[in-house]
Order: structure tokens, then sequence, then C-alpha cells
């Protein structure tokens, strides 16, 4: 495995970064980011999600945006890796206005095979790209007067393997592992069905629930439901904490209360590593429907209640 900076991302309030392309050579295996620049105001300090959500959209394409491998919010990748066992809130560098860090998975551990999702960047046809959208400084800090310091931004670094004799060993299997972020309004209380796309075999999915503007924990019940009829899968709040804790070995990472996690990759009780057992072709099926129920009790706002789903998937390449 090799480390290697790639170069620097200035940040830029409300805009698109020009595109950061990466080295053509070895197998991508991941992306860090690191946010290096102090933030300052009056009364500055981290809004409810984080300082991540200065990045308005993280991206992660390949040939000039015809595949998405990652693409999330800001705080969605966050939240996708502390569910996956890497809370950078417990970084020894952290900090909550001046460095803070991004993480984007290429390869996923499955099973024995470490390197399913392995992209070959030095292959003529590929060109992987890393594209920031900003967001504004009040998206992620409470405060008045917020200022950037000159010379703000991101560096970011890549992770690779160098490429083998592949007349001596077998090259990975040609399988994109992509992240996946949408979000939808909740126009009521009561069931709010997200239906999944027909994309790929499903490993895990996150939902987030914003009501009134606000991270809210006013849900009663989740279930997934194949082709309309069929319920594969049904908790209550009580219910889906209780397994995760067995599953974490009731670790220090707790799924937050504004959360609805299905994780369909756990097979082995391992965060960030497990095999096919649980998961979910949704190829195979014509639909599939991710359901929240909102309290009944649940105060709406005017146009500021969300759904959001975080879609986590292996993607067979058809060549």
């Amino acid at each position: 495995m090799r480390i290697q900076r790639v170069g620097f991302i200035p940040f830029q309030e409300n805009t698109q970064a020009p595109p950061l392309e990466l080295p053509r050579v070895g197998f991508l295996a991941a992306v860090v980011l690191e946010w290096r620049g102090a933030i300052s105001g009056t009364g500055v300090s981290a809004g409810s999600r984080g300082p991540w959500a200065l990045v308005r959209r993280l991206r992660l394409g390949l040939n000039l945006g015809a595949v998405n491998i990652y693409d999330t919010t800001g705080y969605g990748n966050y939240l996708i890796n502390l569910l996956n066992g890497r809370d950078f809130t417990k970084h020894p560098l952290y900090n909550s206005t001046s460095r803070w860090h991004y993480h984007i998975p290429v390869a996923v551990n499955l099973g024995e095979n470490a390197t399913t999702g392995l992209v070959l960047l030095q292959d003529p046809e590929v060109r992987a790209t890393v594209e920031v959208t900003w967001g504004a400084l009040a998206d992620a800090f409470n405060g008045t007067g917020l200022s950037a310091a000159a010379g703000s931004g991101l560096d970011v670094y890549y992770v690779y393997f160098e490429v083998p004799d592949l007349r001596k060993v077998s090259a990975p299997p040609l399988v994109l592992h992509r992240v996946l972020e949408d979000t939808q309004p909740i126009t009521q209380t009561g069931d709010n069905a997200y239906l999944v796309p027909r994309q790929g075999i499903l490993l895990q999915l996150a939902h987030t629930l914003t009501l009134n503007g606000a991270f809210s924990s006013a849900w009663d019940r989740a279930f997934i439901r194949l082709n309309r009829t069929d319920t594969i899968m049904e908790f209550i709040p009580g219910v889906h904490y209780a397994l995760d804790l067995r599953g974490r070995h009731a670790q220090s990472v707790i799924v937050p209360t504004h959360v609805v996690f299905h994780d369909l990759f756990r097979a082995m009780d391992a965060l960030d590593r497990g095999d096919l057992r649980d998961a979910l072709d949704t190829e195979a099926v014509t639909t599939t429907e991710s359901v929240v129920t909102v309290s009944q009790s649940a105060t709406l706002g005017a146009n500021n209640n969300f759904l959001g789903a975080i879609r986590r998937i292996i993607q067979p390449i058809r060549v």
C-alpha cells in the first residue's frame, strides 16, 4: 500500500471547486481529505452537522462524471464513516474549528477479499477526479462575523496499491463499491417510503430524519418492503438500538437517534467488514422500499422536513 499527496482544494464559500484529478498510477483504495485553516468569529462553534457540513457535496467520479463512485454531502461522509467505526471526532488532531477529516472508501472488505472495488487508475480509459462543492460558513458553524483564514482548504491524499504482475496473480474483481446520498421531502406524519433505486447489491442504508429544520428522533418504526407486499425487516427504535449494540459489542460508536440504519453487511458482527449473506440484490426484485414511520405527535415545519438516504452498494461492471 502507498499513500501520496495529490493536491490542495482552496476554500471559497458557495462555489464548486475545479475537479482535482488523481494520478493515473496504481489500484485506487481510498481518498482522505484534511481541512486546514482556522474559522474565526464571535461565539464560534460547530453546528449540528459538525464542521463537515462546510462541504455541501463531496464526489469521486470516473470519466468526467460518467460514473459516481462516491457522492454525498460532507455530513453524509462523516455519518457513513461513523456508522462503520471511524468516528473522526476521536481523531487525535481533531479540532471542530480548525482541523477535521473526510474519508472516501473505494475498496471494501468483502469476506476474505479486501480488494473488492479497487479501481485501476492506470487503465488508459479511466480518469478519476475528486470534486468538492463548498457551502457557506453558516452551514457548518454557529456564531457571528464568521470567516476562514487565508489559504484555508482541503489537502487531498490518495491510498493505492501498486499493480502486480497480473501474469502471476489474479486481478481484483470487476466490481464498483459505491456510496450515494439522496434526500426527499417529508410531507406528512405516518409512513414515509423511500424507493431504493434498482442499482446493485445493497450493503447498508442509513436514513437521517429532519423535522422542522432540525434533526429529530420522532420515528415509531422502520421497515424494508419488497414488491409492495413483502416486509423483510421491521423494528421499533428500542429494538433498533439493542440490535446495534449487540452487533457493535457495545462499542463507543453508537447510532445517533436521528438515524435509522439498515446494516446488511455485518454478518460477522464486525464493523466495516462482512459478506453478502444478508445483502439485498435490488435488481432481482421489482421494487425495494425503505419506510420510516414519523410519529403522529411530531411537529412538521414548512418545507424543512426531509428524509435523507445514504446507500452503500456494490455493483458488478458488465463488459
